[in-house]
């Protein structure tokens, strides 16, 4: 049997003597090695002594760990995508989303109020999404996702980034400012470019106790708001995650990897009989 140390990994018990020795006699059966802890060692032996290339391995080995690392913060969300009705925006939801089924309009949230309005004045759609998580007294506190899509032509090809910032701050005065976020999207080599803007401070929610109570009031919170523009889109998400739960809810690397995820593709077209109600 012949094999490349450097591309294949035989097993030791298929390693045999051929039978046949020098001057034609009989070598004596060697024992098996079943033991494959020691496979490995072998392995680098034999690379070492035949000089075929113990460099292409190691190489390789590198390069598939570099992979699994650059991939596993993607493990975190569905593989398949969610699109924002009626719009060409496509983006991967995280599996904390039990289901990833939306809660529905997220313009229509009545529990978080500083996005709510900035929504309501974004001409877009939107999508909502809920789920919760336990806290350190084993009180289940939801947190939240928001996907909205609006064309640039409804906004004249501009973001109303002040506004947006200006409209938060009032209620949340501890509003950061806006930053330039690049974040690595699942092809390696390739990006995409957002902004975003941190927010702290208190929202009022409602928190379901052990005993099955609900809690109705204001905790400390985070929110983040990304906002990325395309030729056709600009696309918001906007994160809403009480601090008692950030630990479950890692969003400093939640938030840049399902960003990294959008996908923008055509409008879908109008079905006609659409069209013709539309007009009547």
């Amino acid at each position: 049997m012949t094999y490349d140390p450097c591309l294949s990994s035989p097993d030791v018990d298929d390693m045999k003597p051929s039978g046949q020795g020098i001057a034609g006699r009989l070598l004596p059966q060697a024992p098996r090695i079943r033991s494959r802890l020691v496979l490995p060692a072998l392995l680098a032996g034999l690379a070492a002594v035949s000089g075929c290339g113990g460099g292409r391995y190691e190489e390789r080995f590198e390069k598939t760990v570099k992979d699994v690392a650059y991939d596993a913060p993607f493990n975190a969300l569905y593989k398949d995508p969610v699109t924002i009705p009626a719009t060409g925006v496509r983006i991967r939801v995280p599996r904390l989303f039990t289901g990833a089924n939306p809660e529905g309009d997220a313009s229509k949230q009545t529990r978080v109020d500083p996005l709510k309005a900035m929504r309501q004045r974004m001409p877009g759609v939107s999508v909502g999404y809920e789920a919760t998580a336990t806290d350190a007294e084993k009180a289940k506190m939801p947190f939240y996702l928001g996907l909205t899509a609006v064309e640039i032509e409804s906004l004249k090809g501009e973001f109303p980034f002040d506004q947006v910032q200006a409209l938060l701050k009032a209620a949340l005065p501890a509003t950061g400012n806006w930053e330039d976020a690049q974040v690595n999207a699942p092809t390696q080599g390739a990006s995409v470019a957002w902004r975003k803007l941190r927010i702290e401070g208190d929202v009022v929610m409602d928190r379901i106790m052990s005993s099955g109570d609900t809690e109705f009031k204001a905790y400390p919170t985070v929110i983040e708001i990304w906002v990325h523009q395309s030729p056709t889109y600009f696309v918001i998400l906007d994160w809403t995650v009480p601090k008692s739960i950030e630990s479950q809810v890692p969003l400093e690397t939640l938030a840049g990897t399902t960003a990294g995820t959008v996908e923008i593709g055509p409008k879908p077209a109008v079905p006609e009989a659409a069209q013709a109600a539309a007009a009547q």
